[in-house]
């Protein structure tokens, strides 16, 4: 529920999405630095790695094996978190 959450309000507040009352980016804020392609191709990035610590528990959800195998991913979990 806390990443649902913090989705949103990442998507609502932080980048605007549906608070603009221009013509010419209905979806973005008013106030852009870069072209609006810019700002959701990082809404898209900002998503997947939100998510990206999900991938250990959907491959293995009744924790059949050991963990030691999914240290690479959980490491790569941690930087995707970090980057983001």
């Amino acid at each position: 529920l806390a990443t649902i959450f913090v989705t949103v309000w990442d998507f609502y507040m932080d980048w605007g999405l549906f608070r603009s009352t221009k013509k010419s980016t209905p979806y973005l804020r008013n106030l852009l630095t870069f072209e609006p392609r810019f700002y959701y191709k990082c809404m898209l990035l900002n998503l997947i790695l939100r998510h990206f610590w999900l991938i250990p528990l959907i491959l293995n959800p009744h924790f059949n094996q050991p963990l030691s195998c999914f240290q690479p991913l959980i490491f790569a979990s941690m930087l995707a978190e970090m980057v983001r």
